[in-house]
């Protein structure tokens, strides 16, 4: 198997390259994110394989902090999984994946992000579908019964520390939004996302009596000849009351000149419901993120109980770092956990319990499904801790 390791300073520019080769874009974009990466993280966060001599694979290990409803864990996202065509199905990737769990698990993480391309290859090393999304495919004259009471403009570079503080004010209401710093919001929002400096590429925030209660960034597609015109990409919308929403897709309708405007919201978003006409929305239903847990052991205290219940023996299979188990102590509020060398009497795989975490899969569901096995009372347990863990959603917009 190839050995993956961290990448040496004179194999930057060709890890971009590899990268490049394997998505598109432009060659410097790439370069330019794999030195920035090793500048702002060192460059045991970015893998590579080397195959007779050359970097052929690469990838970023992204940390970031992740909420989990209330609480907030160390996570890390997974990005720019790359493999150039010649050396594709040697295993440079999974060899790739391998060592990303290994230091992943070394350096404390609690859980990791991804968008797949295939959810069914990345399940091998232990990456589970997280969550789903709404996409709304919203005609340009659609009527809404809520009005909006502020104004929407262009966001500009001053904006940022108000759009900051919407996004953290919505983050914490959904599982596995990502805990942004400085770093998030430098990669996000570059400079032509702001002041108008490219025309395909911008954003809007909306005020309310002097205060911003939410924003949107967009991306217009380019039109190529003989192609059927594609609505514009709403990358990510947050709000925090419903005429702040209103009034941010009025803006940019009023302001692109398409004929649809297309968002993905969480499946708990009421946005369509307040269209006059909601079925002139058309609504798609996705898959949204690749999810994994690292360490069960940080996932187990975010549970919690009302009522004290007896103990649970679970154990959780990890795919790649083997079997742990945990007795869970529920007294009423916070659970204990304690890892324990003997295998419990309820199980599940690495995959069943990221679901579990995310809020996608409920215990009841999962042990109906026979995805986790245990008796009868445990299980009960388990759902009655996990019932305040909200809907996972990941905006399109995260890295990973």
């Amino acid at each position: 198997m190839p050995v993956a390791r961290s990448v040496e300073p004179h194999e930057l520019d060709r890890a971009g390259e590899v990268g490049f080769i394997a998505f598109g874009g432009t060659l410097e974009e790439w370069q330019q994110a794999h030195h920035q990466h090793v500048d702002a993280f060192g460059p045991e966060k970015v893998l590579v394989v080397e195959h007779e001599g050359t970097v052929v694979s690469s990838m970023f290990i992204i940390p970031e902090g992740m909420h989990l409803g209330d609480s907030v864990v160390p996570s890390a996202a997974v990005g720019g999984v790359a493999t150039v065509p010649e050396a594709r199905r040697l295993g440079c990737a999974a060899a790739m994946m391998h060592e990303t769990v290994r230091r992943m698990r070394a350096d404390g993480v609690a859980t990791s992000a991804m968008w797949p391309f295939s959810f069914s290859y990345y399940r091998k090393f232990g990456w589970e579908a997280g969550g789903e999304i709404r996409v709304l495919r919203i005609p340009r004259d659609t009527e809404f019964r809520v009005e909006a009471l502020g104004s929407a403009a262009p966001a500009g570079p001053g904006d940022l520390d108000d759009i900051a503080r919407v996004w953290d004010s919505t983050a914490p209401h959904h599982r596995c939004a990502t805990q942004r710093v400085t770093s998030n919001w430098e990669w996000h929002l570059k400079a032509d996302q702001f002041g108008g400096a490219r025309e395909d590429r911008a954003g809007f925030v909306y005020r309310e009596n002097g205060a911003v209660l939410g924003y949107l960034f967009y991306t217009v597609p380019e039109l190529k000849e003989g192609e059927e015109v594609r609505p514009v990409e709403i990358q990510e919308l947050r709000a925090i009351s419903h005429q702040a929403q209103v009034g941010l897709l009025r803006a940019l309708m009023g302001h692109v000149d398409r004929e649809t405007f297309e968002v993905g919201v969480s499946v708990a978003d009421p946005l369509r419901s307040l269209a006059v006409n909601p079925r002139a929305i058309e609504t798609f239903l996705h898959a949204n993120f690749g999810f994994r847990v690292i360490d069960p052991g940080q996932i187990f205290p975010t549970m919690r109980t009302d009522a004290a219940q007896a103990p649970v023996n679970i154990t959780v299979d990890d795919v790649l770092l083997g079997p742990r188990s945990w007795r869970l102590a529920f007294a009423g509020g916070g659970v204990e956990a304690e890892e324990v060398p003997t295998e419990g009497d309820t199980r599940c795989t690495i995959q069943t319990f990221s679901q579990i975490a995310s809020g996608l899969l409920k215990p009841l569901s999962a042990a109906s499904a026979g995805l986790l096995t245990g008796p009868a009372n445990a299980v009960a347990a388990l759902e009655a801790a996990t019932a305040h863990w909200n809907l996972p959603y990941r905006s399109g917009l995260e890295r990973g």
